[in-house]
C-alpha cells in the first residue's frame, strides 16, 4: 500500500468512526484497552419487557416460524405436517397455502424504474 493511501485510509478512519459508533453502547477509547462498553437508553418499561418474554415463553415462536427448542439445537425451521387421505398425500397444517404467489408481470412504474436501472445511461 502506498503512503498516499495509508494517509487517506487513517484519515477516514480517524474521522468516520467516532460519528459509526455513537450509538452503538461503545465508545472507542483507544490505547490496549480499545472499546469501553456502556449501558444504552431503552424506549420499553420493565414491564413491556417482561410482558414480551411472557409471551414469548408461551409460544417461542418467531416471526418466520422458527420454533425456540433450547438446549444444543436452539432453533428449529417450520416443518409442514402431512397426512395420507384417501391415499393422497396432503399437507395438513394449513401453513402458508393461502399466501399470495409472487407476479411476474412488471407495472408500468416498476418497467421504467428497471429501464432507468438497467439501461446502462
Amino acid at each position: 500500500m502506498t503512503i498516499k493511501k495509508s494517509i487517506i485510509a487513517l484519515s477516514f478512519s480517524v474521522l468516520v468512526v467516532p460519528f459509526a459508533s455513537a450509538d452503538s453502547g461503545a465508545t472507542w477509547v483507544g490505547g490496549e484497552v480499545g472499546y469501553a462498553f456502556h449501558v444504552m437508553p431503552s424506549t420499553k418499561s420493565r414491564a413491556e419487557v417482561l410482558e414480551e418474554m411472557r409471551a414469548f415463553r408461551l409460544a417461542p415462536v418467531a416471526g418466520d416460524g422458527w420454533r425456540h427448542v433450547g438446549g444444543e439445537a436452539g432453533w428449529a425451521p417450520p416443518t409442514p405436517e402431512y397426512a395420507f387421505n384417501n391415499g393422497r398425500l396432503e399437507r395438513i397444517d394449513g401453513a402458508g397455502l393461502d399466501s399470495p404467489r409472487p407476479s411476474l408481470k412488471m407495472t408500468e412504474d416498476e418497467r421504467r424504474w428497471h429501464e432507468a436501472l438497467y439501461s446502462g445511461s
